[in-house]
């Protein structure tokens, strides 16, 4: 017993006098472990809090770099950058909510505020690509915000109609809304999805000699 308690005092020794000579470099995670984060964001709160607006942004904008799937800091940056709706912080805060991995019902609930208010206040007009708001659609659908979701479609095969999997995540929408209890709307946009899949069915080939 005392032998490997030796062995493990001497390892653990060595160890110790190699990270501090520089032999060995620390894991990558204990590296990262203090990268800033906790200095900017303080900073950004305390900016905010003395109304230093445009001195806030850019630490806003610096913390979402370090942290950015982190749904607090998007929001706050988001909220600063509304007084500027043309400004570039305003369109970026807003796309990177919406690429959230949206999993939870509050992530859900942030996206659709934060696309209403983008769309409201977007200058000169917003900067979302047709995979974006596809992607957005069925996260609508699973809030239950179901007539944002039918505007955002027709607003999709209007920019994009040959969008691929358009089909796809029109049929999600039917089902949101049957399962909603809403069948007159979802009889609506299966009259869609019917004249949208005959569109792109092959023609039939002709008989040889016909």
């Amino acid at each position: 017993y005392m032998a490997h308690l030796g062995g493990l005092l001497t390892g653990a020794l060595l160890m110790a006098l190699a990270l501090r000579a520089g032999w060995l470099r620390r894991p990558p995670e204990a590296a990262a472990a203090d990268d800033g984060f906790a200095a900017r964001l303080a900073e950004a709160e305390r900016l905010t809090a003395e109304l230093k607006l445009e001195r806030a942004l850019p630490a806003w904008r610096a913390a979402a770099r370090l942290r950015p799937d982190n749904a607090q800091v998007l929001r706050a940056w988001f909220n600063l950058a509304k007084a500027q709706p043309a400004g570039e912080d305003f369109h970026a805060s807003a796309r990177r909510i919406l690429r959230l991995s949206a999993g939870d019902r509050d992530t859900l609930a942030l996206q659709h505020a934060t696309y209403l208010s983008y769309l409201d206040k977007a200058r000169p007009a917003v900067r979302l690509r047709p995979r974006e708001l596809q992607r957005l659609l069925p996260r609508f659908v699973r809030l239950g915000e179901l007539a944002d979701a039918e505007r955002l479609f027709t607003a999709l095969r209007v920019m994009a109609p040959q969008q691929p999997g358009l089909a796809d995540t029109l049929g999600l929408l039917v089902t949101g809304l049957q399962h909603a209890g809403r069948p007159e709307r979802a009889a609506h946009w299966r009259r869609e999805l019917a004249a949208m899949q005959a569109c792109a069915a092959p023609a039939p080939a002709k008989a040889p000699g016909g």
